[in-house]
């Protein structure tokens, strides 16, 4: 069974190339909390508008976040287009939030996935690799050597 599998991979990677980039740090992550109203107040650009979003920092391996970094701040981004924010002060951000008659806790707070999605691939990733080496890692029937009780004297 071991060589049937060992040669299969040995088959398969040599059919297809295998790219394993695997980036692991920190990325900031802007997501919009709130869609401002299209008026002068809020235009950025003619004909383009800000919206209400929030940064945060998370570190995580290949894109998936195992845990926040940094706690949310509200930025300004412009009309879906998360590339480029501007950061708000404190007072600014404030002043947004009471004139849209906002909740500032709960538009700074993060979804649980947000939070912990990398944590719960990472388990499950974990616990896939711990079963295939429980049902395919152990050894074939003709490699178990028995060995007898009794050895043999000098």
């Amino acid at each position: 069974m071991k060589k049937i599998m060992i040669i299969l991979l040995m088959f398969s990677l040599g059919i297809c190339k295998i790219d394993a980039r695997v980036s692991i740090g920190r990325t900031e992550n802007i997501k919009i909390v709130h869609e401002l109203p299209n008026t002068e107040d809020y235009m950025t650009n003619p004909g383009r508008f800000a919206d209400l979003g929030i940064l945060y920092e998370t570190f995580g391996v290949s894109g998936a976040p195992l845990w926040v970094t940094k706690d949310p701040i509200f930025v300004g981004v412009e009309n879906e287009n998360t590339d480029f924010y501007l950061e708000l002060d404190p007072a600014t951000a404030d002043e947004i939030v009471a004139e849209n008659k906002l909740n500032k806790k709960e538009l700074l707070t993060l979804s649980f996935m947000d939070k912990h999605a990398g944590v719960i691939y990472l388990t499950i990733v974990a616990l896939l690799v711990f079963l295939i080496n429980k049902f395919f890692g152990g050894k074939d029937e003709d490699e178990i050597k028995v060995i007898s009780e009794e050895q043999p004297k000098p």
